[in-house]
């Protein structure tokens, strides 16, 4: 089984903890739940908050969604943004086992 590099675990960290400050700052949930799991050769984060949401192309990109995006950019990894009635959630999928492009790019 693959394992994930050091500059993709920095990054799935802080962008663990910007998603948690996103809904906690812009959702007002009662709950936050996440999960981290392996797929086939993928590592995917998930983070659900049972707060109200408007759809994700209707939310102004900030700070903490752009600095998502960058992170996710640097080690190879999709984002995606759901929302439905009951909350909004939070995905990235990271490849593993390949190489993530240079390692000081990964980590600034």
């Amino acid at each position: 089984m693959p394992e994930i590099t050091g500059c993709q675990r920095i990054n799935l960290l802080r962008m663990l903890r910007e998603a948690v400050t996103n809904a906690l700052r812009h959702g007002t949930p009662d709950s936050i739940q996440f999960e981290i799991i392996q797929r086939d050769d993928q590592l995917v984060l998930r983070v659900s908050n049972d707060g109200p949401s408007s759809p994700p192309e209707a939310w102004k990109e900030g700070a903490g969604m752009a600095d998502i995006r960058s992170r996710a950019a640097k080690i190879d990894a999709c984002v995606e943004w759901r929302s439905d009635e009951v909350g909004a959630t939070f995905m990235l999928s990271i490849p593993l086992g390949e190489g993530v492009g240079d390692e000081e790019r990964a980590l600034a």
